[in-house]
C-alpha cells in the first residue's frame, strides 16, 4: 500500500575600539584574507578596487552590529555551538556584493506574492494541549535535514526549500537512513509548467503542485547546476530514479498560498508492483499556518521541516553567523526568500 504524506579557514575581523572607523590598513589585510578564503578572482584592477570597497563597507556593517549587539546581550559570550542568545555577524562569500547584487542573484528572484485568499478554512491548526509537544526539537540531529545546499547564482530558494522538505518528511514518515536528498536542479529546470520561473524565482506551493502531478527523483540522478536547463524528461521518468511518485490525489487548489507551509500526513490509494519502494509514497497534500500563530507552527514543526518566507535583504540577515537575530529592518510584505524551519528550543540563557 502506498504510503501518502505531504508535506556556513575564518577570516580574521578586526577588532576596533567602540565608534573607532578601522583603519585602511586592517581593512587591506581582512579583504586579502577573504580573497585566499573565497577564492574570489577579479578581472581588472577596476573591479577589484570596486569590490574592496564593498568588502570595507560589509565589513564595518559587522563589526558595528557585534558591537551593537555585544550592548544589548551585556557582552555574553556565545557558546561553542553558537547556540546562544547572542547575536554573531560575521564575514561570508557575499560580502564583496552590492545589495542588489545580493538581492537579485542570491534570493528568490522576485519578491514573494502575499497570500490573496483567506487562508480560514484550510491552515492548519495547533493541537488544543500544547503541554504534549516535546520541550525541543532538531530534525537535523534526527537525521532529517541534510547539509546545508549552496544556492549560488540562482534564484532558486523555492527549490532548495521544497526539496529538504520534502526529504525530510520522507526520512520521517519512513524512517529510512541515510537522508535520501531529492533533486533541486529537476525542480528548477522541470516545473515552471506549475507556475515557477527557473533561477529567476518561483513559489512553494507552485513546487509541491509540480512534485503531485510529477513526483521527484533522487539528487544523484539529477544533480544541482545552478542554472536554468532543459528539463530532462528521460531521467524524471524513469521509475528507478523517482524518490515520489505521482499523487492521486490533490488536497487544495494551486492558488492555496499560506504564509507558512507544513505537510499534511494523509493516506493514499494503494498502489502495488511499484518499480522501487521509493514510489510506494507520495505527497498529498499542504497547509497554510497562518501569520503569528506561533502555537501553531511549533506544533507543524514538532512533525517534521516547515516551509517559512522572510525579508532576507537586511544586512543583519546577510552577514549573520548564529545566534537570535533580532532586527528592525523587516519591511511588512517585502518576503524575498524562502527557509525551512529544521527544530526549536530554548537557548543557554532562557531564550526560545
Amino acid at each position: 500500500m502506498r504510503k501518502g504524506f505531504t508535506v556556513v579557514v575564518a577570516i580574521t575581523i578586526p577588532l576596533a575600539s567602540p565608534g573607532e572607523a578601522l583603519s585602511e590598513q586592517e581593512i587591506d589585510e581582512a579583504f586579502a584574507d577573504f580573497i585566499v578564503r573565497y577564492q574570489k578572482e577579479y578581472h581588472s584592477e577596476a573591479e577589484r578596487n570596486g569590490r574592496r570597497g564593498l568588502f570595507a563597507e560589509t565589513l564595518m556593517d559587522v563589526v558595528a552590529a557585534n558591537e551593537e549587539h555585544d550592548e544589548e546581550s551585556g557582552g555574553s559570550p556565545p557558546t561553542v555551538s553558537g547556540i546562544s542568545s547572542k547575536y554573531v555577524a560575521d564575514i561570508n562569500a557575499f560580502a564583496d556584493l552590492s545589495a542588489e547584487e545580493f538581492t537579485a542573484g542570491l534570493l528568490c528572484g522576485a519578491p514573494i506574492s502575499t497570500p490573496t485568499i483567506n487562508l480560514t478554512n484550510i491552515s492548519y491548526r495547533a493541537p488544543p494541549n500544547l503541554s504534549d509537544l516535546p520541550e525541543s526539537v532538531d530534525w537535523v540531529a534526527a537525521g532529517a535535514v541534510g547539509p546545508v545546499r549552496n544556492q549560488l547564482n540562482c534564484g532558486c530558494c523555492y527549490a532548495i526549500q521544497a526539496a529538504t522538505m520534502a526529504e525530510g518528511r520522507f526520512q520521517i514518515k519512513t524512517g529510512i537512513k541515510p537522508l535520501i536528498p531529492f533533486s533541486v536542479q529537476q525542480i528548477v529546470d522541470c516545473s515552471k509548467s506549475a507556475g515557477n520561473n527557473g533561477c529567476e524565482g518561483g513559489l512553494v506551493t507552485h513546487t509541491w503542485v509540480y512534485i503531485q502531478t510529477q513526483g521527484i527523483v533522487k539528487e544523484s540522478a539529477y544533480p544541482y547546476t545552478a542554472k536554468d536547463g532543459k528539463c530532462k524528461d528521460s531521467v524524471v521518468t524513469s521509475p528507478a530514479n523517482q524518490c515520489l511518485a505521482v499523487s492521486e490525489q490533490m488536497l487544495l487548489p494551486p492558488q492555496a498560498i499560506g504564509h507558512s507551509i507544513k505537510s499534511n500526513l494523509m493516506r493514499s490509494q494503494p498502489r502495488p508492483g511499484a518499480a522501487n519502494p521509493f514510489q510506494d509514497h507520495d505527497v498529498v497534500g499542504w497547509r497554510g499556518i497562518l501569520p503569528e500563530d506561533e502555537p501553531s507552527l511549533r506544533a507543524a514543526v514538532a512533525e517534521g521541516p516547515v516551509s517559512v518566507r522572510v525579508h532576507a535583504s537586511s544586512s543583519r540577515f546577510r552577514n549573520y553567523r548564529f545566534g537570535v537575530m533580532t532586527t528592525k529592518e523587516c519591511g511588512e510584505g517585502n518576503l524575498n526568500h524562502a527557509i525551512t524551519i529544521i527544530g526549536y528550543g530554548k537557548t543557554p540563557e532562557g531564550v526560545t
